[in-house]
């Protein structure tokens, strides 16, 4: 496994946990909060959403990282074809 793939794994893993926090903040919240249970629901309700949004923006965020890596390998990659083909026209090894 390359750095990147493991940057990006323990990124996801980040937002995962982040969002599983959010939600268990929540509840406990909600639990020890004496409320009705209409408003309990709509507590409820509202906590989920806002947690649902951050995930979104988060995972929004994780896919632009992606594809910032995703091109920055494209490009390492087309760089190292183009002097691999430097080297066979050449006929030999490129000097440092």
């Amino acid at each position: 496994m390359t750095q990147e793939e493991q940057r990006n794994d323990g990124l996801l893993s980040l937002v995962a946990g982040i969002g599983v926090g959010v939600l268990v903040g929540a509840a406990v919240a909600l639990l020890v909060a004496p409320q009705s249970g209409e408003e309990t629901r709509i507590t409820i309700r509202e906590s989920a959403e806002d947690a649902l949004g951050g995930i979104r923006t988060s995972i929004e965020e994780l896919r632009v990282k992606l594809d910032d890596v995703r091109s920055a390998v494209r490009k390492r990659g087309q760089e190292g074809g183009e002097s691999e083909s430097g080297l066979q026209a050449s006929g030999g090894e490129q000097s440092a």
